[in-house]
């Protein structure tokens, strides 16, 4: 699943689509909306998250009203995106690496593209450290990281056991 920034990237990279085939600036839909010039370029670049009637204005104002109903289901996947996120990791990042431990202990065949950060069977103790961290910075979690890292670190282990074992026979 895309994560709740790369689906804001994407909603405003669709939003950009819009004003750029009604052949506006950003400065000129601003204008139409009376927003001030740098909320179109937040929106655009996923800086801000749009509201329902961001959307409807922007899409009256590009003459493309018959992309409102999914842009705005793209806005309401994106709000459930960001509130399931926090729910699991309301309870610190400990308990949500155990369920993910769970879920890479049965994979059998693994393949992601991540162009930002390195995968979480991929981490090292440190990496892993430092994006939980982050996280905890972000998000505002429980301070658990020691304990988040540890079954991290095992389960990358295991996986790194489990890969040696199938490739050399």
């Amino acid at each position: 699943m895309p994560s709740v920034q790369d689906a804001r990237a994407a909603l405003g990279g669709r939003l950009r689509e819009l004003r750029l085939n009604a052949n506006l600036t950003g400065r000129q839909l601003a204008g139409q909306l009376n927003w001030p010039h740098s909320k179109v370029s937040k929106l655009e670049n996923g800086r801000q998250t749009p509201t329902d009637d961001d959307i409807r204005a922007w899409t009256r104002a590009t003459d493309a009203v018959s992309e409102a109903d999914a842009l705005l289901a793209s806005l309401h996947t994106l709000e459930m995106q960001y509130a399931e996120w926090q729910r699991q990791i309301r309870s610190g990042l400990k308990p949500h690496q155990a369920r993910v431990a769970q879920l890479n202990a049965r994979t059998r065949f693994f393949r992601v593209f991540e162009p930002t950060f390195v995968p979480g069977l991929l981490q090292t103790a440190e990496y892993a450290r430092s994006r939980f961290e982050q996280s905890r910075r972000v998000f505002g979690v429980r301070h658990d990281i020691d304990e988040a890292v540890t079954p991290a670190s095992s389960d990358r282990r295991s996986s790194t056991n489990r890969t040696s074992a199938s490739t050399s026979s």
